[in-house]
């Protein structure tokens, strides 16, 4: 279901994410959900939006995700997203060239435990404000299973299109 969209404005499909103070400059694929999955970025300098989730410029939760590090390639482009404090700036550019920017309203890092589907929900789910959510994996790195033990979410609000 797609979010109400306010006064009959059409959304802005996200092609380009700037963040200055955390490195990033990227390029944005469009992924899906499946399953109530999140598809994984298909690379290390590749941000994903979810096709799913808002798009730019109209309200509710525009939802990105990106590696922290990649196989082979160490680093990759949300290695930074840590950095990130309340207040700084989120540029994110859409398909007609607009920009839109963000700032940062917390920078967080779940446990895999507490991801329970409610808690998903609040993060990744519609909100009733345009905000934007980025989301890579963090905590430590279980090499066992091969995986993160937490996901690092930065949320920000909408301040100016």
């Amino acid at each position: 279901p797609q979010p109400e969209q306010a006064d009959g404005a059409d959304g802005v499909i996200p092609v380009e994410l700037i963040v200055e103070k955390a490195q990033i400059a990227a390029e944005i694929e469009i992924q899906q959900i499946v399953d109530g999955v999140m598809q994984n970025p298909t690379g290390p300098w590749v941000v994903s939006w979810y096709e799913q989730t808002s798009e730019l410029g109209v309200v509710g939760n525009v939802v990105m995700a990106g590696h922290v590090d990649y196989w082979n390639v160490g680093p990759s482009v949300f290695f930074s997203l840590g950095d990130l404090v309340e207040g700084d700036a989120i540029e994110v550019v859409g398909e007609n060239q607009s920009n839109f920017t963000y700032t940062v309203e917390w920078n967080e890092v779940f446990d895999l435990e507490e991801l329970t589907s409610g808690k998903i929900t609040e993060l990744v789910g519609p909100t009733e404000d345009p905000v934007l959510t980025l989301i890579t994996c963090g905590g430590e790195f279980d090499y066992a299973s091969g995986e993160y033990l937490s996901r690092r979410v930065v949320r920000a609000s909408l301040v100016e299109a």
